[in-house]
């Protein structure tokens, strides 16, 4: 029979992983990477946009938020008929809004009435 080793972890060595809006130390417009097609936001810090969700994910900060958008909206060939026109981020990772969980929602509409909230941030995507 095999020498069977075990692997404990202490719970001192685990990181914790806590989402952070950083939208107040940002400037707004904000510009995207060119990763993200260097498209450009209003930024709306402490506020919310219900609904009109095309997905949510996860993600550590507002800004990846914000890249995501600008990279769904680089992705037409896979997703031809949406288009992500804002995002809603938030700190609380137990959130759950129509579409899926997750701390960043990307907006399937631009003309979304914004919803006091100090625990989320948006942004809103600038067109011609």
């Amino acid at each position: 029979m095999e020498n069977q080793s075990t692997a404990s972890v202490s719970s001192n060595n685990i990181t914790s992983f806590h989402p952070t809006t950083s939208c107040t130390k940002l400037s707004s417009p904000y510009t995207a990477s060119p990763s993200g097609g260097d498209a450009q936001f209003n930024l709306d810090c402490k506020s919310d946009y219900p609904n009109s969700n095309l997905v949510g994910i996860f993600v550590y900060n507002f800004e990846d938020c914000i890249e995501a958008c600008a990279s769904y909206n680089l992705g037409q060939t896979l997703h031809p008929n949406s288009t992500c026109w804002a995002v809603g981020y938030r700190v609380d990772f137990l959130y759950r809004e129509p579409g899926g969980g997750g701390n960043c929602f990307l907006k399937g509409m631009k003309d979304l009435g914004a919803v006091e909230n100090t625990n989320a941030s948006s942004a809103v995507l600038i067109t011609d």
